[in-house]
């Protein structure tokens, strides 16, 4: 007990050379003594001769121990962006030394995680595009994008319904000559009303993002050449009619009308003139009898 008082003190002794070493041998020592003399005094251990021994020795220890302190424990250090004298700016946080690089953010590519060539927007995407890459930028889109730009880049998200300025279609001439870099750009720094999603993002998905927004662009401006010989005759069909016009891009993805997806999303709601109608099947059963009593009932 007089040991660990004497270490966890709040005012210890200054220590003094050698005191801990000092402290750690004559805790062995004392070990080594008992271990020694209790099998052959078991019963002297209660005698006159044996007690002043023993209590020199703990005194001894605690004597000794009484320099011990906690210079490791308590030991001098700056809370986090605590102020600090020491420095002209009077910060104890340091900034990281010019050029230095976080394990595993080494970003040499400026066209992947900048979009950009030469310092000029990108005007091709940094991987091929293949079916995996649009179905990851398809669900991405639908989650971060299809609130405000709905389903096919329209700019009729249900934020928008409910009151939200539209933000521009994407089909716009404007945005369908734009360069993929551009997109890229406005995602990480936003634009407008659009906050920057460079944290929801990864690189990798926006470039899957911009991939899908060009297919989006394409289904809705495509013409009948660049399709198949199946799927031209299920347009033709269904009397839905391709656009002519042909920019340049993915060739190969369904076309669908504008109006029509926007009446498809569109749920009709009973207003207080109309009812809805109500159909009564006829049946030859008899009406029902009182219900069963069972578990829970009165």
């Amino acid at each position: 007990f007089a040991f660990y008082l004497a270490c966890h003190s709040a005012n210890p002794v200054p220590n003094r050379i050698g005191l801990a070493q000092q402290c750690a041998l004559a805790m062995t020592a004392c070990t080594n003594w008992l271990r020694c003399h209790l099998p052959l005094r078991r019963a002297a251990l209660h005698s006159s001769a044996v007690h002043p021994f023993a209590g020199l020795t703990l005194c001894l220890v605690a004597f000794l121990s009484s320099g011990c302190q906690q210079d490791m424990a308590n030991q001098p250090r700056y809370e986090p962006l605590e102020a600090s004298t020491f420095f002209d700016d009077g910060k104890s946080a340091r900034h990281l030394v010019p050029g230095t690089i976080p394990r595993g953010y080494l970003r040499i590519d400026d066209h992947f995680y900048e979009g950009t060539v030469n310092g000029q927007h990108a005007q091709e995407l940094p991987m091929p595009v293949t079916r995996e890459l649009l179905e990851r930028g398809q669900q991405r889109y639908d989650i971060y994008c299809s609130p405000c730009h709905d389903r096919v880049g329209n700019g009729q998200g249900m934020v928008v319904r409910r009151g939200f300025p539209a933000p521009p279609s994407m089909h716009i001439p404007r945005l369908r000559s734009a360069p993929v870099g551009h997109f890229y750009d406005v995602i990480v720094d936003g634009i407008g009303r659009m906050p920057s999603y460079a944290q929801m993002v990864p690189p990798e998905d926006r470039w899957a993002v911009i991939a899908y927004i060009r297919a989006l662009q394409l289904s809705q401006h495509a013409s009948p050449a660049q399709l198949e010989d199946v799927e031209r005759d299920a347009i033709t069909r269904g009397g839905t009619l391709p656009r002519t016009d042909q920019p340049a891009g993915l060739n190969q993805l369904p076309i669908q009308d504008d109006e029509d997806l926007l009446q498809e999303s569109a749920t009709p709601q009973p207003t207080a003139d109309t009812e809805p109608e109500v159909v009564e099947e006829e049946t030859d059963d008899p009406l029902p009898g009182p219900l069963p009593k069972g578990r829970g009932s009165k």
